[in-house]
């Protein structure tokens, strides 16, 4: 509980941050959503400060309409659904993370462009503030963490305080079905 307050500040300082990197995240973001094993208290036996979030994005922010296309003729692709744009044309904004599909004859959001994009934005931001993260929480005052992160399947940043355990936030950016 005393971590939860100091991981919402680091996610929002993350968040902003990002946003201010990337001109596409600026545009389509959306909201943080809570969820993982921290935020909905199923974590067990253990003292580890980790959460999970997702960064949603929505691209009707910006005029597109988005549906999913499952590709169920590929092997192994069975439960796999892309993210395509009703539309025939690419907003300019988005189109460093969209491609196109030749076969469907239709863009979808590129999750491997996207995430590099996120990704990008976040090391961007760290850089520029030296991998040292200044959170002011009012009931407590300023910490100062030292941020390092390593790329998997979420993007994970650790942050480090002297006096604290550390903590571990995995990102994830994710797009809003409307």
């Amino acid at each position: 509980e005393k971590y939860n307050t100091k991981m919402v500040r680091i996610i929002e300082e993350m968040v902003q941050g990002m946003r201010r990197e990337s001109p596409i995240l600026r545009a389509i973001y959306s909201k943080v959503y809570y969820g993982g094993s921290h935020w909905d208290y199923l974590q067990v036996g253990t003292s580890r400060q980790e959460c999970d979030v997702n960064v949603c994005f929505d691209l009707s922010k910006i005029g597109e309409q988005v549906h999913l296309l499952f590709d169920r003729l590929s092997i192994g692709k069975e439960n796999f659904a892309y993210i395509y744009l009703s539309s025939s044309k690419v907003t300019e904004i988005i189109a460093d993370i969209c491609e196109w599909n030749p076969d469907f004859n239709a863009y979808y959001i590129s999750p491997i462009l996207l995430f590099k994009t996120f990704v990008e934005a976040g090391k961007s931001f760290l850089s520029e503030c030296q991998y040292k993260l200044e959170v002011d929480i009012a009931t407590e005052g300023r910490f100062v963490f030292e941020a390092s992160y390593k790329i998997g399947a979420p993007w994970t940043v650790t942050f480090k305080n002297p006096g604290l355990q550390d903590i571990e936030i995995d990102f994830v950016p994710a797009i809003i079905l409307s």
